[in-house]
Formats: C-alpha cells, sequence, structure tokens
C-alpha cells in the first residue's frame, strides 16, 4: 500500500514537472519570437521614412504655415476667429446687453456734445472721461489743448465703450471673455492717438524743436524684418 502511494505520488510529481517544463519552453519560445520581431530589420518603417523625405504636397503646407506665422507673429488665426466668433455668437443673443451698449452710446455722445464747445474755445478744460488708473498716455499738459483734447476723449470714450461690450456678455466665460477683451484692446492701441505721431502733440513738438532728428533716431533702432 505505502509502496503504491509512493508511486501514484512520485507520478503526479513527474507530471507536474513535465507540465513546469512544456511551460516553461513555450515561454522560452515567445520570448525569442518576441525578440526575433524586434530586431529583424522590416522595409516598412524604411518606406515610410522615405515616403516623409520625399517632397509632397504637404511641403506646401508647411510653407503656408511657416509664413503665415511670420505675417502674423506667430498669433494663429484660426484662434482669432474662434474667440471672436464666440463673443459675436453670444452677444447676438444678448438683446439686453445690446440695448444697455445703445443707451450707453447715446448718453456718451449727448455728454460729448456738451463738452465739446467748451473744450474748443477753451472754456473747459475738465476731460470728459479720465484715464484708467496707471494710464499715462495722455498725462502731458498738451493733451488738453485744443484739437489734441478731442483726439485723446474720443480715444478714451470709444475705449470705454469696446471694454462694456466685451465684459459681462451672458454665457460667454470668463478665459473667452478675458481673451476677447484683450484683442479688443490691442486693437483699439493701434489707433490711439499716442501712438499717431502726427496726432501726439509730444511728438509733434519734439519734432519741431530737433528738427526730425528724432524721427530719424527712431528709424534707425526700428526693426523692419
Amino acid at each position: 500500500m505505502l509502496d503504491e502511494a509512493r508511486a501514484k505520488k512520485n507520478g503526479a510529481l513527474t507530471t507536474a514537472a513535465k507540465g513546469r517544463a512544456v511551460a516553461e519552453a513555450q515561454a522560452a519560445r515567445t520570448i525569442e519570437r518576441a525578440k526575433a520581431v524586434k530586431i529583424a530589420p522590416t522595409a516598412a518603417p524604411a518606406a515610410q521614412r522615405a515616403a516623409k523625405e520625399r517632397p509632397n504636397f504637404r511641403t506646401l503646407d508647411r510653407l503656408n504655415r511657416a509664413l503665415l506665422a511670420r505675417a502674423t507673429q506667430g498669433v494663429s488665426p484660426a484662434a482669432v476667429a474662434e474667440t471672436s466668433a464666440d463673443w459675436a455668437l453670444h452677444f447676438a443673443s444678448a438683446p439686453g446687453k445690446r440695448l444697455e451698449l445703445y443707451q450707453r452710446a447715446a448718453m456718451m455722445m449727448a455728454r460729448f456734445g456738451l463738452w465739446l464747445p467748451g473744450a474748443a474755445f477753451g472754456t473747459n478744460h475738465d476731460p470728459l472721461i479720465e484715464p484708467a488708473p496707471g494710464d499715462k498716455r495722455f498725462a502731458h499738459p498738451a493733451w488738453s489743448q485744443w484739437p489734441f483734447n478731442l483726439f485723446a476723449q474720443s480715444f478714451l470714450s470709444t475705449e470705454a465703450w469696446w471694454t462694456e461690450a466685451t465684459h459681462h456678455v451672458p454665457g460667454l466665460v470668463d478665459s473667452r471673455e478675458a481673451e476677447v477683451a484683450f484683442m479688443t484692446r490691442a486693437l483699439i492701441d493701434v489707433v490711439s492717438p499716442s501712438n499717431i505721431p502726427w496726432l501726439n502733440p509730444v511728438i509733434i513738438n519734439k519734432t519741431a524743436q530737433e528738427g526730425g532728428f528724432n524721427l530719424v533716431r527712431g528709424a534707425a533702432t526700428c526693426q523692419w524684418t
């Protein structure tokens, strides 16, 4: 009886050992096949690299993007269009916001009409709209003289209206609001009288004093490319 039990036990151990040996052999063959597949050179990657290196129509796309990036100083027209469209759609669907802006524009024009005669004849030197805190563009006393006070106040009125138009639009998320407000402010600053030499009294006086040499120095330090 004991001999039979030991024989059965030895047979079971032999079967288990054989099973483990077979599993290990299969695992070894699987690893070897995986290594062979990884190391063996294939023609597909080489063909793909050759296809990428050959000139094709995608080269035209890359050239177009490079020229566009150079022309826009890295600003994406698609991102600008997306932000502008988002603001325009929400603005168009907010009749209350539009009525507020119409009312603001009408009141601003009425105040401007009352302020203009005194500014023109020098009887009223108080500005119609004060610049924002920290805005030093119109701090020089020459901006309070006619007609430069007209230029400054017209610009500040327009800037204030557009600031209100790009803020608190119902449905527009905060990130989009910040983006459209920044873009609008940058576009408006382009036409600021302080950035236009023939509308800026400080530049005009400096040019008259130096005989135009200040403009020559400015052009020499400007990067044209």
